[in-house]
């Protein structure tokens, strides 16, 4: 069978843009594009000389280089002898269909705005790559990469630069990955990272400097130079022998972990960490059940003047009290809830509960002021003092001043120039402000000079030791020396014995609050303790003149 063209149709000449003088006696290999293997080829021959016909798909070139799809049927046409005489092939231009199919392959598997994979192609690859890695005794590597800055890029110049800044990401992060691994976008500015046949960690760190390294190259986008970093995790299989989602989970923990230790670096996943996310997770859901279900409460702690025995006001204190637990303190739960919405949410909670307690005391006649511990994010939440202003206007009657916003000394180590502003603006409304556990932290002095406060509370860490311990006798005398300097009021909390209490108002400080005056207690109680305190000549008699 020589295979020559024989003869050919008006479609024929459309579609391949060739007339029959052009072709007639050459063999058709000439429309081929080179798209399909000779194996493909092979199978079609074999199928249409056992069983005389053939249907398919044909990707051809036509006489302008075009390539195109064809719908191809081919049967062969024999004689009485039965051998081959000629065969005929019908076939009908399907290349717009191809294409059209081609267009929704990518929708469907690659990011529209960089052209990278897209969540569902990576999870195909990934899971190829977990199966090839098995078999193998390979490892690979699943990163997770989520850029520094760049929400403060796309809210101050708007999405279109951000897109072509994370198109521009895209393509570095590209660049830096070597044959067969491959880049993903999977939402935002979070990038997933496939790594195949990793040799040793010393290949995978290579990859990741350089994926850093370039990420962190200026981009000059629109005549703007900008410029952001990356947060990278990764985690190894099969050393984590997970499936193809809990890897890019693991990765994200691990990327969240880089994130919290100063972002452009990486960190990789370990189990342990993974079993602390995880219980992380646990106990936040069940504090915010817990709040929920109205289970939070507020305990009072009373403040006095120590040489005059009169109640200054209290310390409103949250408790949990947990249905199997029994009531826990705020140690066990808000370490927990530190940075998250949750924090805000309890934290306005407590605001609104305390201003409701003040007024009703009010109406009965009890007067006072309370003081409440707000959390540094709590303090630096967009709207605080807005949010503050429109708590006390639901309680027009209520004095502001009867509010002492109580602050870490320590809190405002990050951005002192923020918490400053913020204190001024909630300060403008009458609200006084204390540092709390002042002495802890490490800039005493920067932070009396530049925060606003008009009190410090001395830690109780110091007042607890400061009748056996030299060293914090004299921090608790030099803490009350600074606040005379600086004309703030000074409170020290941990005042457990009345010796303490002698020993405090001897150097000048007396205001206190502790176990020997009195522990926290519940609404109610501390109402009837009111009611007993002024009988108490005893602690007021042991007082230095």
């Amino acid at each position: 069978c020589e295979n020559r063209i024989i003869d050919v149709n008006a479609a024929f000449s459309r579609i391949t843009g060739y007339h029959i003088e052009e072709v007639k006696g050459l063999n058709p290999r000439i429309l081929k594009s080179g798209r399909q293997s000779a194996e493909f080829y092979q199978e079609m021959w074999r199928q249409l000389l056992s069983e005389d016909h053939w249907s398919g798909e044909l990707w051809n070139r036509n006489k302008s280089g075009e390539i195109y799809a064809i719908l191809t049927s081919i049967s062969t046409v024999r004689d009485e002898q039965g051998r081959i005489d000629h065969f005929i092939a019908l076939f009908s231009d399907i290349t717009r269909i191809k294409n059209q199919q081609f267009d929704l392959e990518r929708i469907a598997h690659f990011d529209p705005l960089t052209g990278v994979p897209n969540r569902v192609l990576l999870t195909d690859r990934l899971e190829q790559a977990i199966a090839h890695a098995s078999r193998t005794q390979s490892r690979l590597a699943v990163g997770y990469l989520d850029l520094d800055g760049f929400k403060a890029i796309n809210d101050q110049f708007g999405h279109e630069a951000g897109d072509q800044l994370l198109i521009e990401v895209a393509g570095r992060i590209k660049d830096c990955l070597r044959a067969g691994d491959t880049v993903a976008r999977i939402g935002g500015d979070e990038f997933v990272l496939l790594l195949l046949d990793i040799n040793d960690d010393a290949e995978c760190k290579a990859v990741l400097d350089r994926v850093l390294n370039s990420v962190a190259e200026t981009a000059l986008i629109a005549r703007h130079t900008f410029s952001v970093s990356a947060s990278l995790g990764f985690t190894f299989y099969p050393h984590d022998a997970s499936d193809a989602e809990t890897l890019i989970r693991h990765a994200d923990q691990a990327m969240y972990t880089a994130k919290q230790g100063g972002k452009n670096r990486y960190h990789f996943f370990d189990q342990a960490s993974d079993r602390s996310a995880q219980a992380h997770t646990e106990s936040l859901a069940g504090i915010e059940a817990g709040f929920a279900n109205g289970e939070f409460e507020l305990y009072f702690q009373p403040k006095i003047n120590m040489r005059l025995g009169q109640v200054i006001g209290a310390e409103a204190l949250i408790r949990w009290r947990h249905p199997t637990c029994g009531l826990l303190m705020p140690a066990d739960f808000l370490p927990e809830i530190a940075g998250t919405p949750l924090e805000i949410s309890i934290g306005d909670w407590v605001l609104a509960t305390a201003l409701n307690y003040l007024e009703s005391w009010q109406c009965i006649g009890v007067l006072m002021s309370l003081s409440i511990n707000i959390a540094p994010g709590h303090l630096l939440h967009a709207g605080f003092a807005q949010s503050l202003a429109a708590k006390f206007a639901e309680h027009p009657r209520l004095r502001p001043d009867c509010l002492e916003l109580e602050i870490q000394e320590t809190a405002a180590l990050e951005d002192i120039a923020r918490v400053s502003r913020v204190m001024d603006e909630c300060r403008q409304l009458g609200v006084r402000f204390a540092l709390d556990d002042f002495g802890t932290g490490y800039s005493s002095l920067t932070y009396l000079k530049a925060l606003p406060a008009q009190a410090l509370k001395i830690d109780k860490s110091f007042v607890l030791s400061m009748l056996s311990n030299a060293d914090d006798f004299a921090v608790v005398k030099s803490i009350i020396d600074l606040s005379k300097t600086f004309g703030r009021q000074l409170i020290a909390e941990g005042v457990e014995t009345l010796e303490h209490g002698q020993e405090l108002v001897k150097l000048g400080c007396e205001y206190a609050q502790g176990y020997a005056i009195a522990r926290p207690m519940p609404a109610d109680a501390l109402l009837e303790w009111l009611k007993k305190w002024p009988g108490k000549p005893a602690w007021t008699a042991a007082m230095p003149k």
